[in-house]
């Protein structure tokens, strides 16, 4: 379950980095499209993309000839992409100055104009509750979050996440590892096609839980036949025993009948009249001149009785029935 997991997590880290890399592409398209128009033109793409937060563009002694959006703290980063631009875009983050990081995009126009902007990357996966979507630069420096949590501005993401950068930013993979909060989370990266990582965490208690309850359905479905092959085992034994016992008490039951009647020196007979035979025990079967005890035919048993004896035998069975 661990490779399924790992696996998926990288797997969503890349679609975030295609979703990023659309969005860099679409503005560096537009920037492009506009290059020979007038700086005051360009400066109006914030109004027209939704993904650009602050637009400038630079002369080529590197003075800003219009800006768009911009607030007062944007101007350092501008300055910054700017002098990375070129004919066919750059992409990447630059440093805030307080220890945070922007995504950023600059061009260099034909009339060698620099065109630097700051994006915003909106990449929030609504799919799961328990589920963190990180930018980061190719240095491994937090450029955002998405949702929110804390993390200290200066961290990175092998600070964050316990993992080394060269671990982290050689995606698309992922790995078992806890952030730096202790919770234990499953991390796939992916590095974009404009050079931002791309990180997906995810809390591993969900993923955890539902291999558990997979985990105790096999077991269930491995264990099943023979716990139930054991149970039947287990009454089938009982009931041997029981039998056992019942025949074990019936035979003392035998040996104790016949030391009574061997005791008292009596015949025991018993008649089946369905089979017409009669049962007789030792000293009765010698009475009767028989060998041994047995079961007779009735009719042995009458012929060896007196013809008296016969005769009112008969009668009072004819008078019985």
């Amino acid at each position: 379950y661990k490779f399924e997991a790992t696996q998926k997590a990288a797997l969503e880290a890349r679609i975030a980095g295609e979703y990023i890399d659309g969005i860099v592409l679409s503005a560096n398209a537009s920037i492009l499209a506009l290059s020979s128009s007038s700086p005051e033109m360009i400066a109006r793409l914030p109004q027209l993309l939704p993904n650009v937060d602050a637009i400038a563009v630079f002369n080529a002694s590197g003075l800003i000839s219009a800006q768009g959006a911009t607030a007062s703290s944007d101007l350092p980063p501008l300055e910054a992409a700017a002098q990375l631009a070129t004919p066919e875009g750059w992409s990447g983050a630059v440093g805030r100055g307080d220890g945070r990081f922007s995504p950023a995009i600059a061009v260099k126009t034909p009339t060698g104009e620099a065109v630097a902007a700051l994006l915003d990357l909106p990449i929030t996966d609504q799919s799961s509750i328990n589920k963190r979507i990180i930018v980061a630069s190719s240095t491994g420096a937090i450029l955002l979050v998405q949702p929110a949590f804390k993390v200290q501005s200066t961290a990175d993401v092998g600070t964050t996440f316990g993992v080394p950068l060269a671990v982290a930013a050689a995606g698309p993979t992922g790995v078992f590892t806890q952030d730096f909060e202790g919770t234990k989370i499953v991390l796939g990266s992916a590095t974009s096609a404009s050079g931002l990582v791309v990180y997906v965490a995810q809390d591993r208690s969900m993923i955890d839980m539902a291999w558990y309850r997979t985990a105790i359905i096999l077991a269930l479905l491995f264990l099943g036949p023979i716990l139930a092959a054991a149970g039947v085992w287990f009454i089938v034994r009982g009931q041997s025993e029981r039998f056992h016992s019942a025949r074990a008490q019936m035979r003392d039951a035998e040996r104790r009948l016949r030391i009574a009647i061997e005791g008292a020196s009596c015949g025991v007979w018993d008649w089946d009249v369905t089979e017409d035979r009669v049962y007789l025990t030792q000293r009765l079967a010698q009475t009767f001149g028989l060998n041994g005890a047995g079961r007779f035919a009735t009719r042995d048993v009458l012929e060896a009785l007196s013809s008296d004896d016969n005769a009112r035998l008969r009668a009072a069975l004819a008078s019985a029935a």
